[in-house]
């Protein structure tokens, strides 16, 4: 709550007092019943009518006479609440019309910098995509050149096989060995041992 406002009520306040002041000076029949009330209080007191009435009369005496001069008085300091309150009203309309301005300008700038927030958005997104179609094509690069790699190596392999092989082909078959067969060497070993043992026993024989 602003100062203004509390000052209003006071002032609000104030002239009430004032006013009911001023309805209770001029209420004739208001004040001859308090009065006798009061005169009936003084006389059960002080056990004096006379006294009681006296100061009744004074009291009645003062309030005709001074009356209308404080009746000017109230009227006057009425009219001063009147015209204070009146600022006050006027002062507490502005600061309000002033906070809703300024409400709205904040709602204004609320909903300006949630469009500038969604506008980022918007681009971080698209900043985003592009970042990650980059990442993509640099993974798909990545990818061509793995097999490219493998590709490459495969290629060298069948190269090293087909070379390998030409190798192969290109050396001239061994010839086989001039030997004769085994079991035709194992014969002739035979044969030629008959014969020395034919040989040894003409000779033996020949010569005893």
């Amino acid at each position: 709550m602003s100062q203004t406002v509390l000052k209003l009520e006071e002032a609000t306040k104030a002239r009430f007092k004032i006013q009911q002041e001023l309805d209770t000076l001029t209420d004739k029949v208001a004040f001859e019943s308090e009065l006798n009330e009061d005169v009936r209080q003084v006389a059960n007191e002080t056990q004096s009518k006379h006294l009681a009435h006296f100061l009744g009369g004074m009291m009645e005496d003062m309030r005709k006479f001074a009356s209308p001069f404080y009746a000017d008085y109230l009227a006057k300091k009425l009219a001063s609440a009147d015209k204070d309150i009146e600022k006050l009203e006027k002062q507490v309309e502005s600061e309000n019309k002033e906070a809703k301005d300024k409400d709205s300008e904040d709602e204004d700038s609320d909903e300006a910098s949630a469009k500038d927030g969604d506008a980022e958005k918007k681009e971080d997104k698209k900043e985003d995509k592009k970042e990650d179609k980059k990442e993509d094509k640099k993974e798909d690069k990545k990818e061509d050149k793995k097999e490219d790699k493998k590709d490459d190596k495969k290629d060298d392999k069948k190269k090293d096989k087909a070379s390998t092989k030409k190798k192969a082909e290109a050396k001239p078959a061994k010839k086989a060995p001039n030997h004769p067969p085994l079991y035709f060497t194992g014969a002739l070993t035979v044969t030629a041992g008959a014969l020395c043992g034919a040989a040894w026993f003409l000779v033996a024989k020949n010569h005893p």
